[in-house]
């Protein structure tokens, strides 16, 4: 009998590798990565190894900046959807692009969860699991968030790391990850 998928939605920082991991250990999944490229910049040249030194099975890299630019970006702003007329909303819009490449690959990879690395503090989880399951109506996917589930410190985070024998440069004494994409 085959292990069942979970897509795993994948920047290459420290809550998302070592997500890999925890997934297999805690449900038993393979795990396939999956980078959204919303236009954030390069990603790290070891994205690839360092997801399947994790675990991974696969990882794949999407890019969708031109559907992130024609059917996010220009929408919200023609809605003039700026938020107290100051930011321009450049991390949230992008969540539901992410969400249904998620959905995608998951149908894609006969897969049957999707992961995600929202803690159960801010709106993400909530843009992120209402995307997944609007999308999934149909074939409701299992929506797996270690990072809610865990509640790991980052402490914790860098140790599971090192546990993996994963080193990841860019984390240093940081406790918050940065989020980059076309819009902002």
């Amino acid at each position: 009998m085959t292990k069942k998928i979970a897509i795993l939605a994948y920047s290459g920082g420290l809550d998302s590798t070592i997500s890999i991991d925890w997934i297999i250990q805690n449900y038993n999944y393979d795990v396939i990565t999956l980078t959204v490229d919303l236009g954030g910049g390069q990603f790290s040249n070891d994205l690839e190894s360092r997801a399947k030194k994790a675990g991974a099975l696969d990882c794949l890299v999407w890019d969708v900046q031109d559907e992130f630019a024609n059917d996010f970006i220009l929408p919200s702003l023609l809605a003039g959807a700026i938020y107290e007329n100051e930011y321009l909303l450049a991390t949230s819009i992008g969540r539901p692009l992410m969400a249904k490449k998620l959905v995608e690959a998951a149908e894609k990879y006969e897969a049957t969860a999707v992961a995600h690395g929202c803690t159960g503090k801010g709106n993400d989880q909530v843009r992120f699991d209402t995307a997944i399951k609007t999308l999934s109506v149909e074939s409701p996917l299992q929506i797996i968030a270690p990072a809610r589930e865990a509640s790991f410190s980052r402490d914790e985070e860098k140790e599971y790391a090192k546990k993996l024998n994963i080193h990841l440069p860019a984390v240093g004494e940081r406790v918050y990850s940065i989020d980059r994409n076309l819009w902002g």
